[in-house]
């Protein structure tokens, strides 16, 4: 991924972008882990101001395949057996408010797919639909509350979301409004995609993804399509403090956002 320091993002002409797009795509092959041709993909709209203070839309999307020894395909060790391969990005318009670095910030994203099956919709970005609105307002917290503690603490850390996402992986907290299996996935992969600056009142902001260059792809053996199909994808997005800056007064300081789809995206 490509970062920019802007004011404005530059972007190309749609229809270049998107020719562009359909013809690698149409070439990526299916152990190339920095494209993807998805089989499934969708696209929300959603809103996470006051940095971006139009919508911005989260896609995400999967391809998959059947690994047989005899075609001489490995992947992560293995020969044998139905796999997918997941991605996920932004895409975001040219505007960027400049009035709301206030702070050394930085924005990230998470996906974590797999062990939830559900019906998107309602609040939360149609997160609501799946767990219920308490589970939203919980996690959210949840976040909110340990990445103030990482800023007060004083320790080092690179990216807030990034590190508190890691600790409650490796050892999973229960939420007693969500589902148990919230924190038990594979990996739950994270996307810094903004760096604010304070002084100098400028952003460092990460270019839009596309199936050319997703933010991120990832293998998950002995899942079939229509198994993944099932399944939630859930999209946490934040914007926290950089390491340094200004201590926090409260959680609050801390914007969390959600959003869960599924790919293909369901008919409502």
């Amino acid at each position: 991924m490509a970062w920019r320091s802007v004011t404005k993002l530059p972007t190309l002409p749609f229809l270049l972008l998107a020719l562009v797009t359909l013809a690698h795509a149409q070439t990526c092959a299916f152990a190339d882990d920095s494209c993807i041709d998805p089989l499934a993909q969708t696209a929300v709209p959603l809103s996470f101001s006051p940095l971006f203070p139009q919508n911005i839309s989260f896609y995400y999307g999967f391809d998959a395949a059947y690994l047989s020894a005899s075609d001489g395909l490995s992947l992560d060790g293995q020969s044998e057996g139905p796999i997918v391969k997941g991605s996920f990005w932004l895409g975001y318009g040219s505007h960027i408010s400049s009035n709301s670095i206030r702070a050394n910030h930085t924005s990230e994203l998470a996906v974590r797919v797999g062990n939830l099956t559900g019906s998107p919709g309602g609040g939360n970005n149609g997160c609501d639909g799946v767990w219920g609105s308490q589970c939203s307002q919980d996690i959210k917290r949840l976040l909110q509350g340990s990445i103030y503690d990482l800023s007060v603490m004083g320790s080092y850390y690179s990216n807030p979301l990034q590190t508190v996402l890691r600790e409650l992986w490796q050892t999973p907290l229960a939420i007693v409004s969500c589902p148990s299996t919230l924190f038990t996935v594979q990996s739950i992969p994270v996307e810094s995609f903004a760096q604010e600056d304070e002084v100098s009142g400028s952003v460092e902001v990460v270019d839009s993804g596309n199936s050319v260059s997703p933010w991120q792809t990832w293998f998950v053996h002995g899942v079939t399509a229509s198994e993944q199909a099932e399944q939630v994808a859930v999209g946490i997005l934040s914007r926290g403090p950089t390491y340094g800056s200004e201590q926090l007064k409260n959680p609050d300081d801390v914007q969390i956002d959600l959003v869960c789809v599924r790919a293909p995206q369901e008919a409502r």
